[in-house]
């Protein structure tokens, strides 16, 4: 059985790559990510917290972040290519921002804007999401 926080990420990963479509989705990639796999949506999960509450109940935030990944695309094509794919996405995660009743809601986080002159002809487009979820303290697979 699945804890809520991965049936969480799945569904973030479902909708996302069914809203990006043919582009990817890529979670935690380990390995630099290919111009041939590029664009790409990159999901890496930053953190989980947790607040006890009463009732054996603990309410968790899941901070997540995704960035769409353009590469080779012309001038100012990749920021529209990205932009393009980012609000698809973002779009498709907010229609239900319960995630078919596992979150309580997503809230938009911080975003650190880093740029990289290691690749120009990448583009990196980031946002963070907190997505508050409620468990079982005893239990992580049971919703609370």
């Amino acid at each position: 059985m699945a804890s809520i926080r991965e049936s969480i990420v799945r569904v973030v990963i479902d909708r996302c790559q069914a809203a990006i479509a043919p582009a990817e989705v890529i979670r935690q990639p380990v390995r630099p990510v290919t111009r041939e796999q590029c664009p790409a949506l990159l999901l890496s999960i930053e953190s989980d917290s947790a607040r006890p509450m009463a009732n054996d109940r603990a309410e968790r935030i899941l901070a997540v972040r995704l960035t769409v990944l353009v590469r080779d695309a012309p001038g100012d094509d990749a920021w529209a290519l990205a932009d393009e794919l980012a609000c698809r996405a973002h779009a498709a995660l907010m229609v239900d921002p319960s995630l078919g009743g596992l979150a309580l809601r997503i809230e938009a986080g911080d975003v650190d804007w880093q740029a990289d002159d290691a690749d120009v002809d990448a583009i990196a487009v980031p946002w963070a999401l907190r997505i508050v979820y409620r468990t079982l303290i005893s239990d992580i697979t049971k919703g609370g």
